[in-house]
């Protein structure tokens, strides 16, 4: 991909029959919205993802092929506000997550039907409004639900099926 790209938005979309893996994104790219949504066929790992990127909705949204991890994804680093359905029923995605962007405020659906996802939820951003099924039916992750921010307003099946989960539930927010 070209250094200089800033906006990489449905760039790939719906491009069914491409295969391989996902190339090195620039670190200049700020908007990837639906970039590799319905690439059916693209394998491996999740790129590092630039600290610059802000919008990510729908940006890996598919139901097959990616089979590799997402922990050296460098997730936590960017500056992502909206990742509703980034990760959507990306069933073999492996690994743990790694850490959650301070500045999310939407993840709504964001990791619904990553089912093969290991480990702890990590610590939710202070600024998250909408969980809205953000980890629904993630059987693999376990641990603890981590404490649950007072910005949040939409929780609806935010851990719905999530079987591995165990301890006690966290306080609701006030406010």
């Amino acid at each position: 991909l070209p250094v200089g790209l800033t906006k990489g938005s449905k760039m790939f979309y719906f491009c069914s029959n491409l295969t391989g893996n996902i190339p090195e994104l620039p670190s200049s790219l700020t908007e990837a919205t639906f970039m590799f949504a319905n690439c059916p066929k693209l394998t491996g790992d999740i790129p590092e993802l630039p600290t610059t990127l802000t919008k990510a909705d729908n940006m890996f949204h598919q139901r097959e092929g990616l089979d590799g991890t997402i922990s050296n994804s460098n997730l936590g680093n960017t500056q992502i506000t909206d990742a509703s359905r980034m990760f959507y029923h990306c069933s073999k995605l492996t690994g743990n997550i790694p850490g959650l962007p301070s500045t999310l405020t939407n993840a709504s659906d964001m990791f619904d039907g990553c089912s093969s996802l290991t480990g702890n939820i990590p610590e939710l951003p202070s600024s998250l409004t909408s969980g809205h099924s953000m980890f629904s039916s993630c059987s693999g992750l376990t641990g603890n639900i981590p404490e649950l921010p007072s910005s949040l307003t939409d929780g609806v099946y935010m851990f719905f099926a999530c079987s591995g989960l165990t301890g006690n539930i966290p306080a609701l927010p006030v406010g």
